[in-house]
């Protein structure tokens, strides 16, 4: 289905009604011009860029909600000072969780 460009411009023949205040559909020539080939195909490429970005913004956002129980500084610290063992359960399970949302990163 071929895309449009919707072109407005000023009426040449418009005669305005000088009682009028309201906006007049007729002071302006409206046309859908199509697309070219190239613009077709830059269109394409970026609605395919949009669907690939998708599970990153996805992945971002489940990461973020898990940055309130163990934000990343915590997470550099309990895996290089600690070897990834947390100081009690809680954020042992954060950690773990954390842990588990990175592996899953899209690429």
């Amino acid at each position: 289905m071929p895309r449009f460009h919707t072109v407005t411009s000023p009426n040449p023949g418009y005669d305005p009604d000088p009682d009028s205040a309201s906006y007049d559909p007729e002071r302006f020539i409206t046309k859908d011009v199509p697309f070219t080939a190239a613009e077709e195909a830059a269109r394409d490429a970026e609605a395919a860029a949009a669907l690939a970005a998708k599970p990153m913004e996805g992945w971002k956002a489940e990461m973020a909600k898990t940055d309130k129980d163990m934000p990343r500084w915590l997470e550099d610290h309990i895996e290089a000072a600690h070897g990834g063992v947390a100081g009690n359960a809680f954020q042992q399970s954060a950690y773990d969780v954390k842990k588990t949302v990175r592996a899953r990163r899209p690429v």
